[in-house]
């Protein structure tokens, strides 16, 4: 019942109430900053409305609030070629240097699965510099863009808000979207959930964000909870989409998911055993798990796998800070690919791909191009970064 993993031709399809059947949502350019269209942030009420501590709005009344304004399945003009990258911590020179120099990519898309920086400003430099870079960017925040630091923000869920309006301004992409009828691109909201009773110093991780709703620790139950349930329309959206193929004889498009925190823990995060507590959480394997995507992207750990868990492709291709890698490491780091218009990456799928291969040498993935293309077009195709 997962949705299928190969690349399939379908009509474009909205279940949004928000999106009517002949929209689309495309980025227009003033320079080199992408403007979203409509260019109006969908949250731009949100202070009104949440208030200055959450005081009319329980977590449930929030996600009816994001849920209401947000448009799933948003149709995108076509790329050759899916990136991806994590973990950019580049409200720190080296990273944003490494940020600066990437080579321009713009008939190509990239996924930015969290932690770009702290700062807000420093997150709209970046943003900024990758929409320059790439045709699109889809992203989702990872935790250290919830840190209140500077204070400024009365809850790190309102800092959430402002980061999504943030993003419709600038054009980034934070809901689930068709890259022409080629691939759809699911960002997903995540967070950690504890795996024991006691977690020791870790009580105090994320002590830089700040809940509302009586919350104390980042860890509380109720923190992961919000996350989650912010992803049922997307999950409700995918289920619609399948059935209504379904009924019409029509194939699944391949989808590519993404999240910040880390999914199969037990399977995908090879890291000290006590840093579990703050890695991931069950509900995320379970809603990837429903998605069944052909590739899922992730971040946080800064430790790189690439890894087939229940069929699916697992990448975290973390940049991570300045001082866990030398310079000539960090030299070499590149976006990884994940999916290509021309093919598909099932051969990666059925059998591990060795990271340094991936990252390196990447024209050791076999992606077929199309018929259709000139051998200038096949040259420029190649699957390299």
């Amino acid at each position: 019942n997962g949705i299928s993993k190969g690349v399939h031709i379908i009509p474009l399809v909205s279940v949004s109430p928000l999106l009517k059947e002949d929209e689309s949502w495309e980025p227009a350019f003033r320079g080199n900053r992408r403007v979203s269209q409509p260019t109006s942030p969908r949250f731009d009420d949100y202070q009104c409305v949440l208030g200055r501590s959450l005081p009319y709005l329980c977590a449930d009344g929030v996600v009816r609030y994001y849920e209401s304004r947000t448009r799933h399945g948003i149709r995108l003009q076509a790329c050759n070629r899916l990136w991806a990258v994590s973990d950019l911590h580049a409200d720190v020179a080296k990273n944003r240097e490494w940020v600066r120099a990437l080579p321009l990519r713009q008939q190509d898309a990239i996924i930015v699965a969290g932690d770009i920086a702290s700062k807000l400003a420093d997150l709209e430099t970046n943003l900024t510099l990758l929409a320059s870079k790439f045709k699109y960017v889809f992203y989702t925040f990872g935790n250290h863009e919830l840190f209140l630091t500077p204070p400024g923000y009365a809850t790190s869920v309102h800092k959430m808000f402002e980061i999504l309006n943030l993003c419709d301004s600038l054009g980034i992409i934070t809901s689930s979207a068709f890259l022409g009828s080629d691939v759809l691109v699911v960002p997903m909201f995540s967070w950690y959930r504890r795996r024991g009773p006691d977690a020791g110093l870790l009580e105090f991780f994320d002590a830089a964000c700040k809940w509302p709703w009586n919350i104390e620790s980042s860890l509380d139950d109720a923190v992961a909870n919000f996350f989650f349930k912010l992803n049922e329309g997307t999950l409700r959206f995918c289920a619609e989409m399948r059935s209504k193929l379904f009924s019409s004889n029509n194939s699944d498009p391949p989808l590519v998911s993404f999240s910040h925190f880390v999914p199969y823990i037990d399977h995908l995060f090879p890291g000290f055993v006590a840093f579990r507590h703050v890695m991931g959480a069950p509900e995320l394997d379970d809603q990837i798990n429903s998605l069944s995507p052909l590739v899922h992207v992730f971040g946080h750990s800064h430790i790189n796998v690439d890894e087939i868990v229940h069929g699916t492709r697992f990448v975290e291709n973390a940049l991570g800070h300045p001082q866990e890698t030398s310079d000539e490491e960090r030299a070499a780091i590149r976006p990884i690919l994940v999916w290509a218009k021309a093919g598909t990456l099932q051969a990666a799928a059925q059998k591990r791909t060795p990271l340094l291969e991936v990252r390196h040498q990447s024209q050791d993935i076999d992606v077929p191009t199309s018929p259709a293309h000139s051998q200038e077009e096949d040259d420029e195709d190649r699957p390299s970064f």
